[in-house]
């Protein structure tokens, strides 16, 4: 593996990585800052940087094996630094380590209530179903007693009051309009008895002048 030379063209500080501008002049190369080996400083921008070339399992190419040129190498461990993970080696900040969150739940407040689940054997189920059923055959049979007991009345409220009513005028063989009382009386002997003469013009209507 050969080594080759080229120029820090970005460093991106806080997240611990940058690129090189080889010495040939083709595009840029990944670093990292864990490829710099027994350094002597943090690397800047600016640096001549020797190195060799890796290609990762996704077929992309990074500096591995460097050093700065011109700087003493330290004699420090390259463990000894603070090595910053690539992005996707970063922590999730959301999730907590189980240690601590052990050490979380062991300082709770001893006041806290605690929540007491129902054992995983427990179906609730079949007691919820059971007693739907029982309240669906209570309710039917409250309203079948209902309807038993009001179908009487309502049919009793619901027949008409038959009275039999007496009718007012009878045929007593009267047959002018002077022997009526009333227009209504004289609408009845020429509706209902026979021999009247109380409608002259014949048009149905019975004493014009003297009732109707």
């Amino acid at each position: 593996m050969s080594t080759q030379q080229g120029k820090l063209a970005r460093w991106i500080e806080a997240r611990g990585f940058g690129f090189i501008k080889p010495e040939t002049g083709q595009g840029e190369l990944f670093i990292h800052i864990s490829a710099f080996k027994n350094r002597g400083r943090q690397p800047v921008v600016g640096d001549v940087i020797f190195y060799h070339v890796s290609v990762d399992r996704d077929g992309k190419t990074r500096a591995i094996n460097a050093r700065i040129a011109g700087v003493k190498e330290d004699t420090i461990s390259p463990d000894a630094w603070s090595l910053l993970p690539l992005d996707k080696d970063l922590p999730n900040p959301r999730k907590v380590p189980e240690n601590q969150a052990s050490s979380n739940k062991a300082n709770l407040p001893s006041q806290w209530p605690q929540v007491q689940r129902p054992p995983k054997s427990f179906n609730s189920q079949p007691v919820i179903l059971l007693i739907a059923v029982t309240i669906g055959i209570a309710a039917w049979i409250k309203v079948q007693g209902l309807t038993q007991q009001t179908a009487p009345q309502a049919v009793t409220a619901s027949l008409p009051t038959l009275q039999t009513r007496a009718p007012r005028f009878q045929c007593q063989g009267k047959e002018w309009c002077s022997e009526m009382a009333s227009c209504e009386e004289a609408t009845f002997y020429l509706e209902n008895c026979p021999n009247t003469k109380m409608d002259g013009d014949n048009d149905g209507i019975p004493c014009e002048r003297q009732w109707c």
